[in-house]
């Protein structure tokens, strides 16, 4: 009947509309859309890998990484170049909403008056906190057998990533959408919590992108502040042994769940 029809399409209707605003909540047009999208890609690739690139000449290689004989690669076939290419446009989507957020949210502080020490510095350090809360046990789900050979496996493949970005990114899509998901809701919660200004929103992306990269180069970095204790040979603890290290920067939440390890030669001698 008619009645029936004018429902089913207005189903249809709101179910582009979701669709539409989860690829593009700004309402862009199709070339300011992939315009942007390519200018992410040179901010990633120049701004984020370039500088690590830069940084990783002037740091120390982890123990594993000094000898004679590299640790092996896992060569980039086609489902690498299929998933770092999806995860582009999650990226891109993703900063779009974030973007969206900051700028349209009551919740957050975006003028120079408003920006005060708890909702900059403390701002940042509480996203931190806050990501890797959520994030370190969702990372532990994912190496849950039953699901593990399904989407994080892939992540895996190498045991001494050290590719930066390509390795960091190179994971299943489900895997960064839930990523993103995280870190989209770290944000709320602290702007809901201790408040938040447009400039800690900024700078904790800009951090969490280094880290994930340097997480992926076999460069040590260490760095300790309030309780923020980020360790790129941590994570390749993790890589190493995959029960261990689910945090990304703020270790604290694997010793609360007994997963920590420090880092350790691969003669299991404690290196750090």
């Amino acid at each position: 009947n008619s009645g029936g029809a004018i429902a089913a399409m207005a189903s249809l209707t709101a179910a582009a509309e979701s669709l539409t605003f989860l690829v593009n909540p700004w309402a862009l047009s199709i070339g300011a859309w992939v315009g942007l999208y390519f200018a992410m890609r040179i901010a990633v690739m120049v701004g984020v890998e370039g500088t690590a690139s830069l940084l990783c000449r002037l740091l120390p290689k982890l123990p594993s990484r000094t000898g004679p004989a590299q640790p092996y690669q896992h060569p980039v076939d086609w489902t690498d170049v299929i998933y770092l290419f999806i995860n582009s446009f999650i990226e891109f989507c993703f900063a779009a909403h974030l973007s969206f957020f900051s700028w349209n949210s009551p919740m957050i502080a975006r003028s120079l008056e408003s920006a005060g020490l708890l909702n900059t510095v403390g701002g940042v350090w509480m996203l931190l906190v806050c990501d890797d809360m959520l994030y370190a046990p969702v990372h532990r789900l994912m190496h849950w057998p039953p699901l593990y050979k399904y989407v994080h496996k892939h992540h895996h493949r190498n045991t001494y990533p050290s590719r930066g970005y390509v390795d960091g990114a190179n994971e299943h899509p489900l895997e960064q959408v839930v990523a993103m998901s995280l870190h989209g809701a770290a944000a709320r919660i602290v702007a809901a919590t201790t408040g938040l200004h447009v400039a800690a929103i900024t700078a904790h992306l800009g951090l969490k992108a280094m880290g994930a990269v340097f997480n992926h180069t076999g460069t040590d970095l260490q760095i300790r502040f309030l309780g923020i204790d980020y360790s790129s040979g941590a994570h390749e603890m993790h890589h190493r042994k995959p029960n261990k290290n689910y945090a990304q920067y703020v270790l604290f939440w694997d010793r609360l769940m007994g997963t920590h390890a420090p880092y350790e030669l691969p003669g299991k001698r404690t290196a750090h």
